[in-house]
């Protein structure tokens, strides 16, 4: 397995690369078919809520890697509006319901990222992701 110091080189590069600010984003790895969940509180009377989704082998390079986003409001209605071949995955919501949202990541097609930053030897059918959450422009740290 990924030794961390490596591992946290390897997400400082990648997320200068893009542009990405780590610090207001969950960063984790993710395989072929795994399913990770993330809850966050959106607060009463937030006016619009973001969830956007983005990860290393995007339109960019070749393969491309599918990572989905499906959202569950705090009534357990289940929104796929974030599994779609975009990439990044972003989905607005004006005048989210109030409470614990989940948020499911979906390795839904993972080639790998073929030698590029991060890449693990071990396991190359891995890819890169950060997810973000914002209720009326802040930021919504993950629960």
């Amino acid at each position: 397995r990924r030794n961390l110091p490596a591992f946290l080189h390897s997400v400082r590069i990648f997320a200068r690369r893009y542009g990405w600010n780590i610090i207001y984003g969950t960063v984790r790895l993710i395989e072929q078919d795994e399913v990770e969940m993330f809850e966050f509180d959106v607060p009463a009377a937030s006016t619009e809520a973001v969830f956007e989704l983005a990860w290393k082998q995007n339109w960019s390079r070749f393969p491309t890697n599918d990572l989905d986003m499906v959202l569950i409001n705090p009534a357990g209605a289940v929104s796929n509006a974030g599994a779609t071949i975009s990439s990044p995955e972003r989905v607005r919501i004006a005048n989210p319901m109030s409470g614990r949202w989940t948020v499911a990541v979906v390795g839904f097609t993972v080639h790998g990222n073929f030698g590029h930053v991060g890449d693990d030897e071990d396991d190359p059918r891995r890819d890169l992701f950060t997810l973000r959450a914002e209720a009326d422009g802040k930021r919504l740290r993950q629960k």
